[in-house]
């Protein structure tokens, strides 16, 4: 997925709001631009996103004679819900496109394995 750098620069780390080993927190913020669509899944599959978070995951604070030096990862987190009918078995591949609503862009197309079985409780995974 293709998230605009200014999403991320708009994610402001708070200096002054340090831990005990000097560390910032990692600042977030919901993604209530984004919107989801989701295509290749049965009648009565049904998957909707139910968060969307956008993080700047701190994973280093150093104190430097020049100030403070932060290294980060840009994380997406997606929660989804889905909804199945009773006695749905089987696995899908869903293709899941998003949007950003603000803007009208489009962010990309990921695949999603979807399964479903009396066994077990349905199971939603994605890598990408």
């Amino acid at each position: 997925m293709d998230i605009p750098d200014r999403r991320f620069e708009n994610l402001q780390v708070n200096f002054e709001a340090r831990d005990v080993s000097g560390g910032v927190a990692s600042p977030e913020t919901d993604a209530t631009w984004l919107r989801l669509s989701v295509s290749g899944l049965p009648a009565g599959w049904q998957l909707g996103l139910a968060q969307a978070v956008l993080r700047k995951n701190v994973v280093k604070t150093t104190n430097t004679n020049n100030g403070i030096d932060i290294r980060y990862t840009e994380q997406l987190r997606l929660v989804y819900k889905l909804t199945l009918p009773a006695g749905a078995t089987g696995t899908q591949l869903a293709q899941l496109s998003f949007t950003d609503t603000e803007t009208g862009a489009d962010l990309g197309t990921v695949p999603l394995m979807v399964s479903a079985g009396s066994a077990a409780a349905p199971k939603v995974g994605a890598q990408f």
